[in-house]
């Protein structure tokens, strides 16, 4: 079954793997359609926490989910606060540290503070916060003077990799003066005999960390909503503990390792066109381009990866995927193996933090998807526009779409009260 192209790549579906069908006929998988997406909402920090041994310890985080921005509103990031969703998730890790005793400190920016109010709800009684610039604000990682001017002009994920890697970005300290800063926020934290100190930050400044501390952070990984890096004091000692790994700080590392940790794929790929050129990413590493859609181009790296790129050249997030699909009005379809599908803006984010069997483009402000129970409808913020499941759906148009179950089509229109 013909799942359509993106940007000239011809995606097929065999059985539930999504693959490139090369014009030979040869099928080169990307992505294996799960039994039900499942997205990890547990941060993998809380399991390295019950198995780390610790006299005191501090979590550095990223805050939970945020609504989603694109490059039309990017200047609005500063102020916005949590989603239904991120306040709920504050809630549960609130409710995995109930045998740990606990503080708070945190950003002032809304959706860190908020945060911390999410977990303390859920811990289950009230907890100050030590509100502090430096966790998440100017006068640590970065300098308000000179980097104003020239933020968002490039995205911040791809700006950190290029700290990470020995390029500066402008108004932003280098990497090991980034650490020391952080660290000497974090270390008198330490000195609380017997606690976990929880520092609510953003994942620009726990990229930071856990790059700066450990020497590593891959290109094709990124900081999710609540992830975030252990720094754990045991007797004299403190180790930096991330993704599992525990390391002895030593000090801050000039430069980080940032090449990729997804093993390589063979695909069988067609003719490419020109290729970009995109900043701070080596020409022989992008193995296919596709055509601009939305002011974007599809790439696949020369691992078989699947990114984006703008037309100035800035890569749309680090984050690589195992598929991904052209962008229309700001969003593009990924999916993650073992993982699951959603969508992405044009600013990097996740659109709404849904993910699904399966996806295709938003449509007339509507996107099909799958889950278990077969296809339907979801708006821009990810919530189904009726609750019947299809064995097939087609794209909306004009407000109207086709709908089969059991060999029977119908067309539906706009659900009561919630327009598509």
């Amino acid at each position: 079954m013909e799942k359509g192209t993106a940007g000239g790549v011809r995606i097929v579906e065999r059985e539930g793997v999504y693959g490139v069908l090369a014009g030979d006929g040869r099928f080169s998988p990307v992505y294996r359609v799960p039994e039900e997406a499942d997205p990890p909402r547990i941060p993998r920090w809380v399991s390295d926490l019950g198995g780390t041994e610790w006299d005191s310890c501090v979590a550095f985080v990223r805050h939970a989910e945020r609504p989603a921005h694109f490059l039309s509103d990017r200047e609005g990031i500063g102020s916005t606060d949590l989603t239904p969703r991120g306040r709920e998730d504050s809630r549960l890790l609130g409710s995995l540290l109930k045998g740990y005793d606990l503080a708070l400190a945190s950003s002032p920016v809304s959706r860190c503070v908020s945060t911390c109010a999410g977990v303390a709800e859920g811990y289950g009684r009230d907890i100050p916060v030590d509100m502090r610039q430096e966790i998440g604000g100017f006068g640590t990682a970065m300098y308000l003077d000179g980097y104003a001017g020239f933020f968002y002009r490039e995205p911040g994920t791809t700006a950190v990799l290029g700290n990470l890697g020995g390029r500066p970005i402008p108004g932003w300290h280098p990497l090991a003066e980034c650490v020391r800063r952080m660290m000497d926020i974090i270390v008198p934290y330490l000195s609380r005999e017997g606690t976990l100190t929880l520092c609510v930050s953003h994942d620009l400044f726990v990229a930071h960390l856990a790059g700066g501390t450990t020497g590593r952070f891959p290109l094709d990984r990124w900081i999710g909503y609540l992830d975030g890096v252990l720094v754990c004091r045991r007797g004299e000692e403190v180790r930096i503990v991330w993704d599992g790994t525990g390391t002895p700080y030593t000090g801050p590392f000039g430069t980080a390792d940032i090449s990729p940790s997804n093993a390589p794929r063979d695909l069988a790929l067609p003719a490419s066109g020109d290729i970009p050129e995109v900043r701070d990413f080596p020409r022989d590493g992008i193995a296919w381009a596709g055509a601009p859609s939305d002011g974007k181009r599809l790439l696949i790296d020369s691992r078989g990866y699947f990114r984006h790129v703008c037309d100035d050249g800035y890569l749309v997030c680090g984050q690589t995927y195992d598929w991904a699909g052209d962008f229309i009005d700001g969003v593009a379809p990924v999916a993650l193996e073992g993982v699951g599908a959603t969508f992405i803006t044009d600013f990097g984010d996740l659109l709404h933090n849904r993910w699904f069997r399966e996806v295709r483009n938003y449509r007339g402000g509507a996107a099909a998807v799958r889950d278990r129970g077969g296809w339907f409808h979801v708006d821009r913020g990810g919530e189904p526009l009726y609750p019947e499941r299809y064995d097939s759906v087609t794209d909306l148009e004009d407000g109207v779409c086709l709908c089969t179950r059991d060999g029977v089509t119908v067309e539906r229109g706009p659900a009561s009260g919630k327009p598509f």
